[in-house]
């Protein structure tokens, strides 16, 4: 009773991994930091635990799977999406841009002479 009750509580916690990423992908297109390849990661071992619960009969080591896999494959379409949504925009201006430009203009500017004290 008491190992099936930590099994359960551990497939509890694990489908929990994802969501709070799966929420943040769903509500925003700031994804930066968010790697698909971690993603395409979660996936397969989504999917390798969901053959192996169904197997060996002990489903609740698959149960994580059945919401980490499709979470993982929404994240991976909005990523790819937003990605997407980048490269066909407006080019963006470089960050440093703005800094460039104003230590290019304080450089062709003569410097100051000092006066002597």
């Amino acid at each position: 009773m008491i190992i099936e009750t930590l099994a359960w509580s551990g497939a509890l916690l694990s489908c929990l991994l994802s969501v709070p990423q799966l929420l943040q992908a769903l509500r925003s297109d700031r994804l930066d930091g968010v790697s698909t390849a971690t993603y395409w990661l979660v996936l397969g071992n989504a999917t390798v635990w969901a053959a192996w619960a169904m197997l060996a009969g002990e489903y609740a080591a698959g149960v994580p799977s059945l919401v980490n896999g499709p979470a993982a494959v929404l994240i991976i379409v909005r990523l790819h999406r937003v990605q997407a949504l980048g490269s066909h925009s407006a080019p963006q201006r470089r960050r440093g841009s703005a800094v460039r430009r104003v230590t290019a203009r304080a450089s062709a500017r003569p410097a100051r002479m000092s006066r002597p004290a």
